[in-house]
């Protein structure tokens, strides 16, 4: 067995703990910083190793008894051995190693807004299922599954479906034409407290796509959203704001009061249906959203000759690649970006820096407590 000892210095974006020795820099998943293990050597490229742990040797002042039974075993988490302050604090290091290393820059970042609850957060979950009723998540790298009675992320409500789950005749028998199993099973805890199922397959994507995971921690990011639209919006007349990939326009509906007009664009016919059902309740005259691919409705604005004071993007994982230059093109004064993604926020916000604009604000949100992940707000200005 090839082994040594090394001690881990900082948290990765991904969640494996990160150490050197002689220069080669090592990724161990689930340790914690500052403490000295013995490694197996799992894995070796020509940059960096993969390890896993032998033995801890010295254990670090940040590790605690994970809550979940599963935890090591199941992919979903990946800091649940961690107090949960320096989680936070790990993850404004990667941000800030992201923004620095890739983006080139160097901005004031905010420490990270934390999650009211750090455990029964989850509003919505994707589960596997098999033919025999077993449901559960993958275990890390791999696609074996994890089966699972509970799981403490998860809001109680959605826990307390879970054993009724097992029973659904559709995990035994999907329908015809679907795909067999291991299938998909989504699972929503609405506004209203119920919780709704959609079974997944290769013809019916998810129904509940579009809601948010984390209610608590979303309503902080619009309310900073509101703040600080009105803080750098133009005070002479309500700002016109455009909105992409608005989705079912959670980042935007709540700025319809100080807003000109509000324009939105979303691919998917889904997300687009209920925010125009939102729309015509609340009866708001000076919202429009509209389904489109974002790169062609960029393009038409730009023929069409209008823009914006604010554009609020929310992009998927892949980030503003593709329309940055159109993006830019039309001169917004202001630009509110949303990412998840640290390393992709930053190759983004460096080409707009190029093209001119300045990083005004850097707000991380922990939208997921016990991951990695990271939800960052980074107002631009021109």
């Amino acid at each position: 067995m090839n082994s040594i000892t090394i001690k881990i210095d900082s948290l990765a974006y991904r969640g494996s703990g990160v150490g050197r020795v002689d220069n080669i820099v090592y990724f161990v998943p689930l340790t914690a910083p500052q403490e000295l293990l013995e490694i197996e050597i799992v894995k070796q490229e020509k940059r960096f190793r993969i390890g896993r742990i032998i033995r801890i040797i010295e254990p670090s002042p940040y590790r605690i008894e994970p809550v979940c039974p599963y935890f090591g075993e199941c992919g979903g988490c990946s800091w649940q051995h961690i107090t949960y302050q320096r989680q936070l604090e790990e993850k404004r290091k990667i941000l800030e190693d992201a923004i620095t290393r890739i983006g080139k820059t160097a901005p004031e970042i905010d420490p990270v807004a934390p999650s009211p609850n750090i455990y029964g957060y989850r509003n919505r979950t994707r589960l596997k299922f098999t033919a025999d009723g077993k449901i559960g998540y993958f275990a890390a790298e791999s696609h074996k599954l994890i089966e699972i009675d509970s799981c403490p992320i998860l809001s109680p409500e959605i826990n307390s479906f879970l054993p009724r789950l097992k029973s659904e005749p559709a995990l035994k028998s999907p329908s015809p034409g679907e795909t067999p199993s291991p299938g998909e099973v989504e699972i929503y805890l609405d506004p209203e407290g119920s919780v709704q199922c959609s079974f997944i397959s290769s013809l019916r994507k998810a129904s509940f796509s579009f809601s948010q995971v984390n209610h608590r921690v979303n309503s902080l990011l619009k309310e900073k959203i509101y703040s600080l639209v009105t803080d750098f919006s133009l005070k002479d007349k309500p700002p016109v704001i455009m909105d992409l990939y608005c989705g079912d326009g959670n980042l935007s509906l709540n700025l319809s009061g100080i807003a000109g007009s509000i324009s939105g664009w979303d691919l998917s016919e889904a997300v687009i249906r209920k925010a125009r059902q939102t729309v015509r309740k609340l009866g708001l005259q000076n919202v429009v959203y509209k389904r489109s691919d974002v790169g062609r409705a960029l393009a038409e604005i730009e023929r069409s000759g209008r823009s914006a004071q604010i554009l609020i993007a929310d992009p998927p994982r892949r980030g503003l690649k593709g329309i940055i230059p159109a993006i830019i093109s039309l001169e917004v004064p202001f630009i509110f970006y949303i990412s998840c993604v640290p390393p992709i926020l930053a190759r983004d916000l460096g080409a707009l820096i190029k093209a001119g604009y300045m990083i005004k604000k850097v707000i991380p949100f922990d939208m997921f407590p016990q991951t990695f992940h990271l939800e960052t707000l980074v107002v631009l200005a021109r």
